[in-house]
């Protein structure tokens, strides 16, 4: 009897969970890992003792905008997504060239709002990288579970857990779908379609206005330290010939004029270009990168991005980006 039993409570499990998993899979919901710093610490091991990869370093833009399965088919080599959402790259281009280990090449994302305002934008990075650091076997190996469930289940999904959907009973609302889920490889494939794009829009439009309002010049002397700070990280990873690439990515309509007006090219991109002998990749330089809409003004969708990333492979190639070391 007690076999029969299991048996018994063992298949309605599985047929409450399959159904669960099932019901919000028909009307449009994805598996989507969720971000932390455990799943960056095991990409950032991928990178170690490999000559031939290229780490992608930058926020969101980087991490919707090029596609690392696109990136690998274009140029042959392994594209590893180290990006962190809403902080600047120079942490992990410093813990990238101060790593004896690391002798890939490096493919940076950059805006100039990240290199004047790098205390206030690094504080993630920062902890992530500390965390990275001392993470133990135990956390890698959760972590290597979490990954296997998270990106097969919808039903991982937080904004899933029996929780949040009492919350949203209590509400009168419904879950959102998720319109840039997060792949294994911490890729972020966009879809705008999922979400109310005018609201997004908006909202983006108004964080970005607060920021850029709030936006000071740098000094000649602090932008001249800072200019020198990521010359040496620089000259580091060269000398372990790595490669290093500096990419100003898409932005359009009202985000692209805040930029242009709180940090203007000439006195940040164009001057820091000048001074470091690696190519600087502008997509106003170049109508194959520039001829991208961003939805939000920010961000390329996934479609977009498959042809950026080809585009962006092609004008790397050509700069010998990708040349036998």
């Amino acid at each position: 009897p007690w076999v029969r039993l299991w048996v018994l409570a063992l298949s309605l499990a599985l047929l409450l969970v399959g159904g669960w998993e099932l019901g919000w899979r028909s009307i449009g919901f994805v598996a989507s890992v969720e971000d932390d710093w455990g799943i960056w610490a095991s990409r950032r091991r991928r990178v170690k003792d490999t000559p031939t990869v290229v780490a992608l370093v930058g926020a969101s833009r980087i991490q919707l905008g090029i596609e690392p399965e696109k990136f690998r088919a274009q140029s042959g080599r392994r594209a590893v997504m180290l990006a962190v959402d809403g902080n600047a790259p120079m942490p992990v281009l410093a813990d990238l060239a101060e790593d004896p280990s690391f002798t890939g090449s490096v493919i940076v994302s950059y805006v100039p709002m990240f290199f004047a305002e790098a205390a206030a934008n690094e504080e993630r990075v920062r902890k992530w990288l500390r965390k990275y650091r001392t993470q133990t076997w135990s956390s890698r190996f959760e972590t290597a579970l979490r990954i296997g469930v998270q990106e097969r289940f919808v039903l991982r999904y937080p904004g899933l857990a029996p929780a949040r959907i009492w919350e949203h009973l209590l509400e009168g609302t419904r879950p959102r779908l998720i319109y840039a889920p997060m792949r294994a490889d911490r890729y972020r494939a966009a879809n705008y379609d999922l979400i109310d794009i005018v609201k997004l829009r908006k909202a983006r439009a108004n964080r970005e206005r607060r920021r850029h309002l709030e936006a000071q010049p740098l000094s000649s002397e602090v932008f001249e330290q800072r200019v020198k700070a990521i010359a040496l990280l620089v000259r580091r990873i060269l000398t372990r010939e790595g490669r290093v690439a500096f990419v100003r990515m898409p932005s359009v309509g009202l985000v692209r004029r805040l930029e242009a007006d709180a940090w203007p090219r000439r006195p940040y991109w164009d001057r820091l270009a000048s001074r470091i002998a690696v190519p600087f990749i502008h997509f106003e330089d170049y109508p194959a990168l520039s001829a991208f809409d961003c939805p939000d003004g920010s961000h390329l969708g996934a479609a977009d991005a498959q042809t950026f990333t080809a585009a962006l492979v092609k004008i790397l190639s050509e700069k010998g980006f990708f040349d036998a070391k």
